[in-house]
C-alpha cells in the first residue's frame, strides 16, 4: 500500500471539514417568506401534492362564508408564528378575495422588522380584532405611522412584547387603533411613560410587564387613562407607590406654584381662557383648553378637600363657579357622587355654568386590577397608597423585597391588614373572618416596633381593634399540628374523630369527609371552629371552609378543633 503523505492527508480532512460545514450552513439557512406565501403553505390545499389523497366529507348546514367565494373565507383564527415571514406579499387587490374573515392574527416570532409591512397586512383585514407581534424586532419609525395613509380596522388587542418598541411609537399607534382595549408591551426596556390619554380613549388592560419602571411618577402619568381597569407592572424595578389627587404634573412648570387654593385656579384659567380666544392656532387653543381641564380638575380637588363642618363649601365652590362660568362645555367633566361639594345644585347642565358636582374623575378612577409582583417596593406606606385608589380591589403582590424574608403565612396576613379595600389578593378571595385575624396579627407583629418605625396602618387598626397585648403564654403546641385530632360535628352530635394530615388545600379535606359520611362532596357545609381562639375571644366562634383551593395551613388548625358538618339537598 502506497504511502500518503500526512500533509495530502490534513488537505482532505480540511477540506471535508469546509464541505461538511458549508452542507450545515445550507441546512440552516431558511427561506424568508411572504405572510402570503405562509398562509397558503398552512391553510390552503395543494392539489398537485403527490401524498393527496380525496376523502368523501358529507359536510351539513351551510359554511360561514359570509356570502363570499374567497378561498379562505371560512378562517377566523389564523396562528402564523415562527414561520420565518419577513414582508406581506398581499397582491394588489388586497386580501378580500383570500381571508378577509380573519378576526385573531398571530405573527408573533417572525422577522418582520418594519412597519410598512405590518400596516400592509392589517389595512386589508377589516375584521381584525386581535394582533400579536411579540418577537418582531421592529425598526422605529414614527413618522411613518403617523402619516400612513390608509385607514386602519378596528383592533381591541394589540402585543407588542420583546418588539423593541418606543413608548411615543406606542401613542402614535394609538391614535392610528381608536377601538384598541387591550395593549401588552412586556420586556420593550420602557423607563419613561410620558402619556397623552387621549391617544388611548377606550383602553382597559395595559400590560407593562419586565420593563425598566423604576419611579411611580412615571406610572402616574396614566392616571387618565379613563377606562383603565388593569394594570400590569410585575417585573419592573419600581420602588414606590403613591395616590395624590391633587398631582399637578400636567401643568407647566411655572404655574405649579401658584395654585394653592379654587381662587389661584379660576384666576389663571381667566388668563388662559383670554389668550385661547385671542389666538388663530389649533394647536394653541387645544393646549390652553387641556390646561384648563387640568386647572379646573385641581380646583374642584381643593374645593373638595376643604369640606368640612367648619368650613364654608358653600361660598367656596359658588366663588368657583361664578368665575368660570363662561367656560364651554368641553372642559366640564363629571365627577363621582361621593366627591359632590355641598351647595352646587343650583345650576342646570343647560344653564351654562359649570357644576362641581359635574367635575372630572378621580385620578384611576376606574382601576380595579393592579399587578405589582417581582418589584421592589420596600416600605408598608407604598401598600397603604393602595388604599386610597377608588375603585381599586383586586392586587397581585408576590417576590417583594418588603416581606421576603418572612414566612409565607405571616407576609399573606400583613399583606391583607395593609390592603383594608382589597376584596381580591393572588386570586385568592378575603373573607371577613380572615381580615380580622390578619390585623390582628398585624398589629402584634409591629407591637415591639418603636412608635416612630409603625407603619400608619398600626394606628388605625390599633383605632379600630383598640390596644392589643402579645398573647399570653400558653402551651398550645406546636402554631401548625401536622396531624391534628378533629372532632367532626354533624347535626349537633359528635360523627367521628380523626387525626388529619392537614398538609394540602381544603379541597382534600372536603372529599375525606363526603366519603366518610357518603354523601357528595358538595352536599354539605364545613365550618371551622377554633376552640383554642374561642377561649380568649380573638375570633368569631365559626369559619366557613368554602373554597376548596385554599391550602389547610391557613386555618390553623390544632387538636381539639370542631368541624361542623351542615348538610343541604338541592332543590
Amino acid at each position: 500500500m502506497d504511502h500518503i503523505p500526512e500533509t495530502q492527508v490534513i488537505a482532505e480532512s480540511m477540506e471535508q471539514n469546509n464541505n461538511n460545514s458549508r452542507n450545515v450552513s445550507r441546512k440552516r439557512l431558511v427561506r424568508k417568506r411572504s405572510f402570503l406565501d405562509a398562509l397558503r403553505e398552512k391553510y390552503c390545499v395543494n392539489m398537485n401534492d403527490d401524498n393527496y389523497e380525496f376523502v368523501h366529507i358529507v359536510i351539513t348546514g351551510k359554511p360561514r362564508n359570509n356570502g363570499t367565494d374567497a378561498e379562505l373565507a371560512h378562517l377566523r383564527n389564523v396562528v402564523l408564528d415562527r414561520q420565518n415571514i419577513s414582508h406581506a406579499g398581499v397582491p394588489q387587490e388586497g386580501l378580500t378575495s383570500i381571508c378577509p374573515n380573519v378576526v385573531d392574527l398571530d405573527l408573533a416570532c417572525n422577522n418582520i422588522d418594519n412597519w410598512p409591512e405590518i400596516l400592509q397586512i392589517i389595512s386589508k383585514l377589516p375584521k381584525l380584532k386581535f394582533l400579536n407581534l411579540s418577537g418582531n424586532k421592529l425598526m422605529r419609525d414614527e413618522e411613518l405611522l403617523r402619516d400612513w395613509p390608509l385607514q386602519l380596522p378596528g383592533v381591541e388587542n394589540l402585543v407588542l412584547n420583546k418588539t423593541g418598541i418606543t413608548w411615543p411609537e406606542v401613542e402614535t399607534l394609538g391614535q392610528r387603533l381608536p377601538t384598541l382595549r387591550e395593549l401588552h408591551v412586556c420586556g420593550n426596556d420602557f423607563d419613561d411613560l410620558e402619556c397623552e390619554w387621549k391617544h388611548f380613549p377606550k383602553v382597559e388592560c395595559l400590560r407593562l410587564n419586565n420593563n425598566g419602571i423604576k419611579s411611580w411618577s412615571e406610572v402616574w402619568k396614566l392616571r387618565n387613562l379613563k377606562n383603565l381597569k388593569n394594570l400590569i407592572l410585575s417585573g419592573n424595578p419600581l420602588q414606590d407607590v403613591h395616590y395624590d389627587p391633587s398631582c399637578q404634573d400636567n401643568l407647566p412648570c411655572d404655574l405649579k406654584p401658584k395654585i394653592t387654593s379654587v381662587q389661584d385656579c379660576s384666576d389663571i384659567i381667566d388668563a388662559i381662557v383670554s389668550e385661547a380666544c385671542q389666538s388663530g392656532d389649533n394647536s394653541v387653543n387645544e393646549k390652553c383648553w387641556s390646561i384648563v381641564d387640568e386647572l379646573f380638575n385641581q380646583a374642584c380637588y381643593i374645593a373638595c378637600d376643604s369640606c368640612n363642618p367648619n368650613t364654608n363649601e358653600a361660598s367656596t365652590s359658588d366663588t368657583f363657579q361664578s368665575k368660570t362660568s363662561y367656560i364651554p362645555e368641553k372642559s366640564v367633566k363629571p365627577i363621582a357622587k361621593s366627591d359632590q361639594v355641598k351647595g352646587d345644585n343650583s345650576e342646570t347642565p343647560d344653564s351654562g355654568k359649570v357644576d362641581v358636582s359635574e367635575t372630572s374623575s378621580r385620578p384611576f378612577q376606574h382601576l380595579h386590577t393592579l399587578c405589582l409582583s417581582k418589584t421592589s417596593i420596600s416600605d408598608w406606606e407604598h401598600l397603604q397608597a393602595l388604599s386610597q385608589f377608588p375603585s381599586l380591589s383586586s392586587v397581585r403582590l408576590t417576590g417583594i423585597p418588603l416581606v421576603a424574608q418572612m414566612d409565607q403565612d405571616d407576609r399573606w396576613m400583613l399583606y391583607i391588614a395593609s390592603l383594608p379595600n382589597i376584596k381580591l389578593l393572588n386570586g385568592s378571595d378575603i373573607t371577613n373572618t380572615e381580615r380580622e385575624k390578619s390585623e390582628r396579627f398585624f398589629l402584634r407583629h409591629f407591637l415591639n416596633t418603636a412608635e416612630s418605625d409603625r407603619p400608619t396602618r398600626f394606628a388605625e387598626l390599633e383605632k379600630k381593634h383598640g390596644k392589643l397585648t402579645q398573647i399570653v403564654d400558653i402551651d398550645l403546641g406546636a402554631r401548625y399540628e401536622e396531624r391534628p385530632t378533629l372532632t367532626f360535628i354533624l347535626c349537633g352530635k359528635v360523627a367521628f374523630k380523626e387525626k388529619i394530615h392537614v398538609v394540602g388545600p381544603v379541597g382534600k379535606l372536603r372529599k375525606f369527609v363526603a366519603d366518610k359520611l357518603g354523601v357528595h362532596k358538595r352536599q354539605f357545609r364545613m365550618f371551622h371552629q377554633s376552640m383554642v381562639r374561642t377561649c380568649i375571644g380573638e375570633l368569631p366562634d365559626l369559619e366557613e371552609l368554602f373554597l376548596d383551593s385554599l391550602p389547610m395551613s391557613r386555618f390553623d388548625f390544632l387538636t381539639g378543633d370542631e368541624i361542623h358538618i351542615d348538610l343541604f339537598t338541592y332543590q
